[in-house]
């Protein structure tokens, strides 16, 4: 067993991590299951810095909150809002994970309206911080959330532009240059 508080260093030599919080064990599996199936809402925000969008669960698919158009167009009906596997943690309190790096943006619907309020260039990446308007998150403070992106993308602060996933479940990639 070997203890540490350097996340990047768990990930890089653990077989297993054990992520603790408050005392109580939330949850124990090999570092890539740990960050793309989460078992509870502090494990999803803590190691893969995702943001817990609020919406509601029907069956076994998720609506998200403020989305805008068709779910079904370029593909939407294959997203990981329901090609997932997500735990009931997350059904019971009507919210779906998602991490900065699941995001895209778009000048045009199907999606989300948000306000890119920062943007930083990065080299390699270029992360945005966004807001939804008028939207709240748990703790009633408003809602943002960070989107990577590549350096190509060359929206600026104060754009308002629609946030949709990424990734469909089969494998296919969505980048913005198919927006």
């Amino acid at each position: 067993m070997f203890v540490t508080h350097d996340q990047a260093e768990a990930m890089a030599l653990a077989d297993h991590i054990a992520v603790l919080h408050n005392g109580f064990l939330e949850q124990i599996a090999p570092p890539d299951e740990l960050f793309l199936r989460p078992q509870t809402p502090f494990v999803a925000t803590f190691v893969g810095r995702a943001v817990l969008f609020p919406g509601r669960w029907e069956a076994n698919r998720f609506y998200p909150e403020g989305w805008i158009g068709s779910q079904d167009g370029m593909g939407m009906n294959e997203t990981f809002w329901e090609g997932r596997t997500v735990a009931q943690a997350f059904k019971r309190t009507n919210v779906f994970p998602i991490r900065p790096d699941e995001w895209m943006l778009c000048k045009h619907e199907p999606g989300i309206p948000v306000k890119i309020i920062v943007r930083e260039y990065a080299g390699i990446t270029v992360r945005f911080t966004v807001l939804r308007e008028n939207a709240r998150n748990s703790k009633d403070e408003p809602l943002s959330w960070n989107i990577l992106s590549t350096p190509g993308v060359l929206y600026q602060e104060g754009e308002t532009l629609y946030a949709r996933p990424r990734f469909v479940h089969k494998g296919t990639m969505l980048t913005e240059d198919k927006c």
